[in-house]
Protein backbone atom coordinates (compact mmCIF):
# COMPACT_ATOMS: atom_id res chain seq x y z
CA UNK A 1 0.00 0.00 0.00
CA UNK A 2 1.44 3.33 -1.07
CA UNK A 3 1.04 5.91 1.68
CA UNK A 4 3.19 8.58 0.04
CA UNK A 5 1.39 11.94 -0.17
CA UNK A 6 0.35 13.26 -3.54
CA UNK A 7 0.59 17.03 -3.92
CA UNK A 8 -2.07 18.62 -6.10
CA UNK A 9 -3.54 22.05 -6.41
CA UNK A 10 -7.09 22.60 -5.12
CA UNK A 11 -8.32 24.07 -8.42
CA UNK A 12 -10.81 22.05 -10.44
CA UNK A 13 -12.90 23.18 -13.40
CA UNK A 14 -14.88 21.02 -15.78
CA UNK A 15 -16.69 22.62 -18.71
CA UNK A 16 -18.85 20.10 -20.55
CA UNK A 17 -20.64 20.73 -23.81
CA UNK A 18 -24.24 19.60 -23.53
CA UNK A 19 -24.51 17.76 -26.84
CA UNK A 20 -25.30 14.26 -25.60
CA UNK A 21 -27.59 12.28 -27.90
CA UNK A 22 -29.42 10.24 -25.27
CA UNK A 23 -29.36 12.12 -21.97
CA UNK A 24 -26.29 12.85 -19.93
CA UNK A 25 -24.79 12.23 -16.50
CA UNK A 26 -25.70 14.88 -13.94
CA UNK A 27 -22.12 15.81 -13.07
CA UNK A 28 -23.14 19.25 -11.88
CA UNK A 29 -25.04 17.60 -9.00
CA UNK A 30 -21.92 15.75 -7.85
CA UNK A 31 -19.61 18.79 -7.96
CA UNK A 32 -21.84 21.86 -8.33
CA UNK A 33 -19.10 24.48 -8.03
CA UNK A 34 -16.60 22.69 -10.29
CA UNK A 35 -18.77 21.57 -13.24
CA UNK A 36 -20.36 23.79 -15.85
CA UNK A 37 -22.60 22.27 -18.50
CA UNK A 38 -23.04 24.60 -21.47
CA UNK A 39 -24.19 24.58 -25.08
CA UNK A 40 -20.92 26.16 -26.22
CA UNK A 41 -17.51 25.35 -24.74
CA UNK A 42 -15.55 27.51 -27.19
CA UNK A 43 -15.33 30.65 -24.99
CA UNK A 44 -14.03 28.54 -22.09
CA UNK A 45 -11.55 26.75 -24.32
CA UNK A 46 -10.25 30.06 -25.69
CA UNK A 47 -9.99 31.44 -22.15
CA UNK A 48 -7.88 28.47 -21.06
CA UNK A 49 -5.70 28.45 -24.18
CA UNK A 50 -5.07 32.19 -24.21
CA UNK A 51 -4.81 32.96 -20.50
CA UNK A 52 -3.53 29.78 -18.89
CA UNK A 53 -1.57 27.96 -21.60
CA UNK A 54 -0.10 30.96 -23.40
CA UNK A 55 0.71 32.73 -20.11
CA UNK A 56 2.52 29.61 -18.91
CA UNK A 57 4.59 29.59 -22.11
CA UNK A 58 5.26 33.33 -22.02
CA UNK A 59 6.30 33.04 -18.38
CA UNK A 60 8.71 30.23 -19.21
CA UNK A 61 10.52 32.17 -21.91
CA UNK A 62 11.04 35.28 -19.80
CA UNK A 63 11.80 33.43 -16.56
CA UNK A 64 14.42 31.19 -18.12
CA UNK A 65 16.22 34.26 -19.43
CA UNK A 66 16.36 35.38 -15.79
CA UNK A 67 17.87 32.00 -14.76
CA UNK A 68 14.79 30.74 -12.92
CA UNK A 69 14.19 26.99 -12.83
CA UNK A 70 10.68 26.66 -11.36
CA UNK A 71 7.44 28.51 -12.09
CA UNK A 72 6.80 29.44 -8.45
CA UNK A 73 10.26 30.91 -7.91
CA UNK A 74 9.99 32.85 -11.17
CA UNK A 75 6.80 34.49 -9.93
CA UNK A 76 8.51 35.51 -6.71
CA UNK A 77 10.66 37.75 -8.92
CA UNK A 78 8.79 41.10 -9.03
CA UNK A 79 9.87 41.80 -12.60
CA UNK A 80 8.69 38.43 -13.90
CA UNK A 81 5.43 38.74 -11.96
CA UNK A 82 4.80 42.22 -13.40
CA UNK A 83 5.62 40.97 -16.91
CA UNK A 84 3.16 38.08 -16.62
CA UNK A 85 0.42 40.28 -15.19
CA UNK A 86 0.93 42.78 -18.05
CA UNK A 87 0.93 39.92 -20.57
CA UNK A 88 -2.39 38.63 -19.24
CA UNK A 89 -3.94 42.10 -19.25
CA UNK A 90 -3.21 42.33 -22.99
CA UNK A 91 -4.31 38.78 -23.81
CA UNK A 92 -7.63 39.14 -21.98
CA UNK A 93 -8.58 41.86 -24.48
CA UNK A 94 -8.74 39.17 -27.18
CA UNK A 95 -11.49 37.30 -25.35
CA UNK A 96 -15.20 37.88 -25.48
CA UNK A 97 -17.27 37.62 -22.32
CA UNK A 98 -17.15 34.14 -20.80
CA UNK A 99 -20.48 33.40 -19.13
CA UNK A 100 -20.14 32.76 -15.41
CA UNK A 101 -16.44 33.70 -15.30
CA UNK A 102 -14.96 36.89 -13.89
CA UNK A 103 -11.91 37.21 -16.14
CA UNK A 104 -10.07 39.48 -13.69
CA UNK A 105 -10.57 36.89 -10.95
CA UNK A 106 -9.50 34.11 -13.34
CA UNK A 107 -6.24 35.96 -14.05
CA UNK A 108 -5.69 36.49 -10.31
CA UNK A 109 -6.29 32.79 -9.66
CA UNK A 110 -3.81 31.81 -12.38
CA UNK A 111 -1.12 33.99 -10.82
CA UNK A 112 -1.89 32.42 -7.45
CA UNK A 113 -1.81 28.89 -8.89
CA UNK A 114 1.44 29.52 -10.76
CA UNK A 115 2.94 30.89 -7.51
CA UNK A 116 2.11 27.76 -5.50
CA UNK A 117 5.39 26.78 -3.83
CA UNK A 118 4.18 23.19 -3.32
CA UNK A 119 3.83 22.54 -7.06
CA UNK A 120 7.41 22.46 -8.29
CA UNK A 121 6.61 22.93 -11.96
CA UNK A 122 9.81 23.28 -13.99
CA UNK A 123 10.05 25.98 -16.62
CA UNK A 124 11.73 23.68 -19.14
Amino acid sequence: EDEWPVIAEPFLQWVIEDTFVAGRPQWEHAMPSDVLVTNNVEPYELMKLRLLNSAHSALSYAAMLCDHIHVDSALSDPDVFAYLRAYMSEVVKTLEEVQGVDLAEYQRSLLERFSNTYIKDKLS
